[in-house]
């Protein structure tokens, strides 16, 4: 048989063939691996769920080319095609005293790592192009191999997975409730509600996909930043609670303001809108006016600190009181005070 370093292979187990290494590697391969499911067939019950019943064998299948045009156009059965056909022969006897027939060699298909112990399923050949005397130069072999002693396949160390409660999925029939499906399925109707985000366990539209936890599987804990959920709870009672915590913020940001307006000197809020703050004392040389802000109709400041005069306290604001405008010093003439305000 044919062999080559570095190419994929077919290495018979049994039949004495040896090893067929391909002309060229095959541009790609595809492998299918099925598994058979069926409903179960309990009676009366709205959501059946499905029930495993075997795995089968993996299949391999791959298209394969040869070529002769370049070997003299040689035959390319006899070159290539030939060597991959005996692989189907039945050449294998049974073991002494078994009632089986002759069956075609086991054999391993390899190609770099992939490696599988299979049988030759099927061969299809299409020949593409021949010489000018009819004599087939180059092929197609669609070849499909099914796995001999279906395994586990290992995980290998790629990819990540995510432990946690075994779930199954059933579908909601009509007039389903959280309570029936939790019935039906030996858990509670608020876990239901809880792993399939229900708000209304009252009524289940029909056709509804619903994943059920397993009660009797292992829960993985898995931690998180956020704050555990008291549930306990009502929706209602967190929304108060929360208003009550913004309330209570809100107050302590309101002290806050009013004290450091009064580390300030301005006084309060409440105290700005009178427009005069906090008066100083007055002094006995006329001093600041008490209202020295806010005199209707004039500056009442004017009445502030001056030397004694004849004039006395000085000029309040217009229409003012001339005894809050100021206290100057003592008058020293009989007309002094009287020009305080009027």
């Amino acid at each position: 048989m044919a062999t080559s370093g570095g190419k994929a292979s077919f290495i018979d187990l049994e039949a004495g063939y040896g090893t067929f290494a391909v002309q060229y590697n095959p541009k790609e391969f595809k492998v299918d691996k099925a598994v058979s499911w069926k409903e179960h067939d309990d009676q009366g019950q709205t959501n059946a769920g499905l029930e495993f019943q075997k795995g089968a064998p993996m299949s391999v299948s791959m298209d394969l080319y040869f070529d002769t045009t370049s070997d003299s156009n040689s035959d390319v059965r006899t070159k290539w095609v030939n060597g991959l056909l005996c692989l189907t022969n039945a050449k294998v006897k049974p073991s002494e005293g078994s009632t089986d027939k002759k069956r075609p060699p086991k054999v391993k298909f390899t190609w770099g790592s992939f490696e599988v112990t299979c049988v030759i399923e099927s061969i299809n050949v299409q020949y593409l192009m021949f010489s000018s005397d009819g004599t087939p130069v180059r092929a197609r072999c669609s070849v499909k191999m099914k796995e001999w002693d279906p395994g586990e396949v290992d995980a290998g160390g790629g990819g990540d997975y995510i432990t946690g409660d075994k779930v199954k999925l059933v579908t909601a029939g009509a007039g389903a409730t959280a309570s029936s499906v939790a019935a039906e399925n030996d858990t509670t109707a608020k876990k239901v509600m809880e792993d399939n985000d229900l708000e209304d366990g009252t009524e289940i539209p029909a056709g509804t996909e619903l994943a059920i936890t397993d009660p009797k599987s292992e829960t993985t804990n898995v931690t998180s930043n956020r704050p555990a959920k008291d549930e306990s709870k009502s929706p209602w009672q967190e929304i108060t609670d929360a208003l009550k915590e913004a309330e209570k913020v809100a107050g302590q940001l309101g002290k806050t303001k009013d004290s450091v307006e009064k580390a300030l000197g301005g006084g309060s809020s409440k105290d700005s809108k009178k427009g005069g703050g906090r008066s100083e004392r007055p002094s006995r040389s006329g001093g600041k006016s008490e209202r020295g802000g806010s005199g209707k109709g004039g500056k009442g400041s004017k009445g502030g600190r001056t030397p004694p005069s004849k004039s006395g306290g000085g000029k309040g604001g217009k229409g003012g009181k001339g005894a809050k405008g100021g206290r100057g010093s003592k008058p020293s003439s009989p007309t002094g005070g009287k020009r305080g305000g009027r």
